[in-house]
């Protein structure tokens, strides 16, 4: 892949929205930077421009979740 820019600091921003787009998601792994939806079912979390995914509320504990505000975290 080749990235072309007039500037220093419009290529690193290039790079930096790209990385965002093409970075792997993983179970377990805090994201900081991830918005978050709430559904009926759990939580709906936008990672980036291009990634988003629902992850159900049997899967945010290991034990019975009657609300996601209660094992979710959010960032202000």
């Amino acid at each position: 892949m080749h990235i072309y820019a007039t500037t220093g600091e419009s290529m690193a921003r290039a790079k930096e929205i790209i990385g965002g787009m093409t970075r792997e998601s993983r179970s377990g792994k805090p994201y900081q930077d991830a918005s978050s939806r709430r559904r009926s079912s759990g939580r709906l979390l936008k990672f980036s421009q291009a990634k988003t995914a629902l992850v159900h509320i049997s899967e945010l504990a290991d034990f019975r979740v009657n609300r996601t505000e209660d094992v979710v975290k959010l960032a202000t």
